[in-house]
């Protein structure tokens, strides 16, 4: 039983990476724009928002982005923080 086990996981490990970073990125981002309710400092831009509302497709490319930026916020934004 304990041998079956291990080969699952390897199997696993071998096939998903992709969709589990990308799956990653996706918890991120939607905890990143969930409501804050004690520091609105850290609260999403709008349209940050209203982008990933809009469907599959544009949260798959926002994950990408953060994954391609090396899971950096800022540096995926085009802006820097002074």
């Amino acid at each position: 039983m304990a041998l079956k086990s291990v080969c699952h996981r390897v199997l696993i490990c071998h096939t998903v990476p992709k969709e589990l970073l990308r799956n990653a990125a996706k918890a991120r981002i939607r905890r990143m724009i969930a409501e804050k309710k004690r520091r609105s400092d850290l609260c999403a831009p709008a349209m940050v928002k209203e982008q990933w509302e809009k469907g599959t497709k544009e949260k798959d490319e926002m994950a990408q982005l953060l994954q391609d930026t090396n899971w950096d916020k800022e540096r995926g934004s085009g802006h820097s923080i002074t």
